[in-house]
């Protein structure tokens, strides 16, 4: 299934997209996210440039290959991989960021059900150490 959905992530229509600036372009496997592909008009003529985006690896997915098959298509990617669920459903991810192919950040977030960010770190490059933490608590 694919859907298409603004910047704040909020579904558009194929007509909308034509007035949008920049979209993303989510595509569904089994009823979850696999893949978030973003959009952006450039320029005068209103070119479409594709900047980049999201990838979520199943359990039998190479990250390595995955990486090699993304990176030389957009500037920017996080590859989400290793997912942990647990009994609320909570998910742990770990993941890698490049920007312009160089590998920039890793790190590990971790989301409740409704796909809420609950917490995540960033890992130091070499040591793999957690470098900086955050935990957000949401109000009620």
């Amino acid at each position: 299934m694919i859907k298409y959905t603004n910047t704040d992530f909020e579904e558009i229509t194929q007509q909308q997209i034509d007035k949008s600036k920049e979209y993303h372009k989510e595509t569904y496997e089994n009823g979850e996210l696999k893949l978030i592909q973003k959009y952006w008009f450039k320029g005068r003529k209103g070119e479409i440039s594709y900047s980049g985006g999201e990838y979520y690896l199943s359990p039998d997915e190479n990250l390595d290959n995955i990486i090699n098959q993304y990176l030389p298509i957009g500037i920017s990617w996080f590859f989400y991989y290793n997912k942990e669920t647990n009994a609320n459903n909570d998910e742990k991810w770990e993941y890698q960021f490049f920007y312009n192919g160089i590998l920039e950040r890793k790190g590990i977030e971790v989301y409740n059900k409704n796909g809420q960010l609950l917490a995540s770190c960033i890992k130091d490059l070499i040591t793999n150490e957690i470098d900086e933490k955050e935990n957000i608590f949401m109000e009620i």
